[in-house]
């Protein structure tokens, strides 16, 4: 999503300046670009109030690695695959791509293993959650609460 918007020029330095503590908050293992923590740092902040950005890299012990807000501000319903709960995070995510050019497609194996399934926000439009962004946000600290399918209002 793209933000537009004009500020004063004293406003505008107030936003500079946060913006340039906030991304030199996480370690240098972070595997974000700088334009990718200053995309993150403005949701932090405008989205959840937070004067610092989290931390991403791999180290569970980062003391960087806190909650910013982001993830556990807010609860978001989503209906989604047990398997997807399991999915591994997209390591192109953040940072630079690992390959400019795209790798050919590998040979198809006897029991391929299926690929999780996207989960759905139904209230936000059934807006879809792509798999590896399910498994960023709960890393992220997003909450979990298994629901069974049958237990669910269907009108």
């Amino acid at each position: 999503t793209s933000v537009h918007g004009r500020l004063s020029v004293t406003d505008a330095a107030l936003v500079h300046q946060r913006l340039a503590i906030m991304i030199a908050n996480p370690c240098p293992d972070d595997p974000r670009t700088m334009d990718q923590r200053r995309a993150d740092a403005v949701g932090a902040a405008l989205g959840a109030g937070s004067f610092f950005l989290a931390c991403r890299c791999a180290d569970a012990g980062c003391p960087a690695k806190v909650d910013d807000g982001r993830a556990s501000s807010f609860v978001i319903h989503v209906i989604a695959e047990h398997d997807s709960l399991d999915a591994e995070p997209d390591p192109d995510l953040h940072g630079d791509s690992r390959n400019s050019e795209p790798s050919p497609e590998p040979e198809p194996t006897q029991q391929a293993e299926p690929r999780p399934k996207a989960a759905l926000i139904p209230a936000f439009n059934a807006a879809i959650v792509p798999a590896p962004l399910l498994a960023e946000l709960i890393i992220a600290g997003a909450r979990i609460r298994l629901v069974d399918a049958l237990d669910l209002n269907t009108e």
